[in-house]
């Protein structure tokens, strides 16, 4: 029931509209039987209306004259040849799309019947003067049909052109809503507004009030000269349209529109108006268009608040580990230097005595300078983007630094370091040594003495590879699920008397993962194997905003 007939139906939505004139109507298609649209208008050329469809009507007067020459051939009365004519005039009426045609096509059939059939032949004089008035009537209803005929098909075109558009802004609608990033958004909206205006389309995004990088579409030169720019910036500045067709700066050349979301705006869309005006159908895609996409950047902003509300929330948990886990595991080493220290300097030891105490101070004084140096890192991790500074470095040097600051306790376990002669990266040293330093600390930390410890580096293509192998008692897959976030502790840490603040492996994860590595953790039987693999080659300065 979607379109009126010629006698007024109204159809299903002109009446709810009527019966709720303050209601906002919109009519979707059905995605699952609709057919897909492109936002791409048709492109037809304007031509004389007159001449629109006139071969269709002279082929029908063609097809009559040779039916009526046949009928006569074979005796029919004049009376029956008017009759033809008569319903080749109803025919042409029925298929006229001006009414200009419908009284052409009228005038056709009268002077070929009066001058090839009606008697005398080859003459315009007739004998029977009734056929005037049969002539006349022609001309009334063949005036009267073309009327409702034109009027129907024009109702039936304004219903398929709404019922086309209402589908290209569905699709777009969705299309818009589907896009995760704002210069997908942007480019989707300057390619899918230029095509369906036609006409060269350019977008300014909003960069903290001013105009940003513009994003083009077809022929970006309506829009370069500084004039065209001012334009723009006033429309974002002061949230209205500007330039061709408006009030304001009507000078310009384009026609700029805000891309608003009540005051929020997102940026500036301009038109090139030198064709002219838009038609109101234009207008109303156009603002659809604008609508839908604020709405799609709104979402985008609000979806990076939730992310971004979401992280502080995970700061501040991190945060409270933090605390929670100095003043625990800080405290106990503190008190042990301070009771070693008074214990040497007040009373008379042995020289056994001494040695142990000055050895716990030592181990305790090394844990402090590494959890101290964790937390540093961590600092800058936390606060700072990492500036990578990369440069060729082999593998074998980072590892003879990494053990000249590690656990002193290392000395109670067999070393065996296994690296290749080209086993050379790209890499940011420093960071690298800091790596190496927290997975040996870890084994030694997490394996009871004596326990053999294996550094290997070899490599593979375009590709280092460093693992870090020891024959503990491995890890079970419960604590693996989280080995790599920050506070993780294995459960018996207090139970046998070692400290963690579970920081060493999550700055090992995220130094490799901003050097675009990856590190995972794997099972042997005995022991545990940490296997890093690391990019050979790259940029020499790189900034990393990964997160701890």
């Amino acid at each position: 029931q979607g379109r009126k007939s010629a006698f007024g139906r109204r159809s299903f939505a002109e009446k709810l509209a009527a019966s709720a004139p303050q209601a906002q109507i919109f009519i979707l298609p059905d995605p699952d039987v609709s057919p897909s649209y492109s936002l791409t208008r048709s492109n037809k050329g304007h031509t004389n209306p007159f001449l629109d469809g006139i071969g269709l009507l002279l082929g029908v007067l063609v097809c009559v004259v040779a039916i009526a020459i046949v009928l006569e051939a074979f005796g029919f009365s004049q009376a029956n040849l008017l009759a033809i004519f008569i319903l080749a005039d109803f025919l042409c009426a029925l298929f006229a799309r001006h009414w200009l045609q419908a009284l052409f096509s009228w005038g056709l059939c009268v002077f070929i019947f009066g001058y090839r059939f009606a008697h005398p032949v080859s003459s315009l004089i007739m004998f029977d003067r009734g056929y005037l008035v049969v002539f006349g009537v022609m001309l009334i209803l063949s005036l009267l049909v073309s009327k409702l005929s034109i009027r129907l098909r024009a109702q039936a075109s304004i219903s398929e052109e709404a019922a086309l558009q209402n589908a290209l802004l569905y699709q777009a609608s969705q299309k818009l809503q589907s896009l995760v990033t704002r210069s997908a958004i942007e480019n989707y909206l300057v390619q899918e507004i230029g095509d369906f205006m036609d006409r060269p389309v350019v977008l300014y995004p909003n960069a903290q009030d001013s105009l940003a990088k513009p994003v083009f579409s077809k022929d970006p030169g309506p829009f370069l000269n500084t004039k065209e720019q001012a334009v723009a910036l006033w429309t974002l500045k002061n949230n209205r349209r500007a330039g061709a067709g408006t009030d304001t700066l009507s000078g310009a050349r384009g026609l700029y529109l805000a891309i608003r979301r009540e005051k929020k705006i997102f940026g500036v869309l301009g038109i090139d108006m030198k064709n002219g005006p838009l038609s109101p159908n234009q207008n109303i895609v156009l603002l659809s268009l604008l609508n839908q996409a604020a709405l799609a950047f709104e979402n985008i902003e609000i979806a990076k608040e939730k992310e971004e509300a979401a992280w502080l929330a995970h700061q501040q948990q991190l945060k409270a580990s933090l605390l929670r886990s100095i003043s625990h595991d800080l405290r106990t080493p503190l008190t042990t230097i301070g009771a070693s220290a008074d214990l040497l300097s007040s009373c008379a030891l042995s020289q056994v005595q001494q040695s142990r105490l000055a050895k716990g101070i030592s181990e305790e004084a090394s844990w402090l300078k590494d959890t101290v140096e964790n937390l540093l890192l961590l600092s800058r991790l936390d606060h700072d983007e990492v500036r990578l500074d990369k440069e060729m470095v082999d593998l074998d040097e980072i590892v003879e630094q990494a053990l000249a600051h590690v656990n002193l306790n290392v000395k109670k376990h067999p070393l065996q370091i296994e690296i290749g002669p080209d086993c050379v990266g790209f890499l940011d040293g420093r960071l690298m040594v800091q790596v190496m330093m927290n997975l040996i600390n870890n084994a030694i930390l997490h394996t009871p003495e004596g326990t053999p410890i294996q550094i290997k580096g070899m490599k593979k293509e375009e590709r280092v590879v460093v693992d870090v192998i020891d024959e503990g008692p491995g890890i079970d897959e419960k604590q693996r699920a989280c080995l790599f976030e920050p506070f993780a502790q294995k459960s018996s840490v207090f139970a046998d008397g070692r400290r963690s603040m579970g920081l060493g492996l999550s700055l090992v994860k995220s130094i490799v993962e901003a050097h675009h590595g990856t590190i995972t953790c794997l099972n042997r039987d005995p022991g545990t194997c940490f296997h890093i693999e690391l990019p050979a080659v790259g940029e020499e300065y790189e900034t990393s905003d990964f997160k701890y």
